[in-house]
């Protein structure tokens, strides 16, 4: 993250990605989206019930699917 705030403008690849979650409860769908908002350069800004898919905002989104797993 640090390296993202101190880097010329333009070296940072933000984005958007869905992520969506089968087979999990309430609860665990609160567990995995409070540990990704721990995660730093990452944060949870929605999420959807049914089906799960939580939205998550990703500072360094070079790879979907690396964010996504």
């Amino acid at each position: 993250v640090g390296r993202a705030v101190l880097a010329p403008r333009g070296a940072v690849h933000t984005g958007i990605v869905a992520v969506p979650l089968r087979g999990c409860s309430d609860a665990v769908v609160t567990l995995i989206a409070d540990a990704i908002s721990l995660t730093p350069g990452t944060l949870t800004i929605e999420v959807r019930r049914a089906p799960p898919v939580l939205f998550v905002h990703a500072l360094d989104l070079r790879d979907v699917t690396r964010v996504q797993a």
